[in-house]
């Protein structure tokens, strides 16, 4: 049914683009999702460069509006990067995304300082991948700092994410002490 609606979209958006580009954004975004929660990384993949295409886009423009959702797109976007083992790339969207999270949780960070942890964690989790351990340890830190700040003020919505910050932090730290014993 979302591929329909990308269809139908992506022709409403070659008519109109100033009315219709942040739909088909949309759509893409979450055909996307689809195919990913599917295990169809490629295609998400595929789905998530057309979102971003168009979000940047649409950001240079009136970034108020788009900024939230690029930043949701690369962080996705990372993901199906790191689904199908390519890490670099996975890190460079994963880097996009906590930039322009960084600056909307500066601006607001009731709304968005979850989304950033969350785009900090990935990116550790990127970089460990890569063997990047000192770039995965400073990346999940930043996750358990700001995870921590969110559970002081409510435990039942952040205890896991911080718990689950602080094991990957704990593994990153672990991975790098080995790694400089090594050396």
């Amino acid at each position: 049914a979302e591929q329909v609606a990308v269809a139908i979209r992506t022709k409403l958006a070659e008519d109109d683009p100033a009315a219709f580009n942040a739909v088909l954004a949309h759509s893409q975004h979450q055909l996307g999702y689809y195919h990913s929660q599917l295990g169809q990384y490629g295609e998400a993949m595929r789905a998530a460069q057309v979102a971003v295409a168009i979000q940047t886009k649409l950001a240079e423009d009136d970034p108020a509006a788009f900024n939230a959702d690029l930043a949701h797109s690369q962080h996705d976007l990372g993901i199906s990067f790191s689904e199908l083992g390519q890490y670099e790339e996975a890190v460079r969207a994963a880097q996009v995304a906590v930039a322009i999270r960084t600056k909307l949780a500066e601006d607001d960070p009731a709304a968005f300082n979850a989304d950033l942890a969350l785009s900090q964690d990935w990116l550790g989790f990127h970089h460990s991948q890569l063997g990047q351990h000192e770039e995965a340890t400073r990346a999940a830190q930043a996750a358990v700092d700001i995870w921590a700040k969110l559970a002081h003020e409510d435990l039942d919505t952040f205890g896991e994410y911080l718990a689950n910050a602080r094991d990957n932090l704990d593994e990153y730290l672990s991975k790098h002490r080995l790694y400089e014993d090594e050396r």
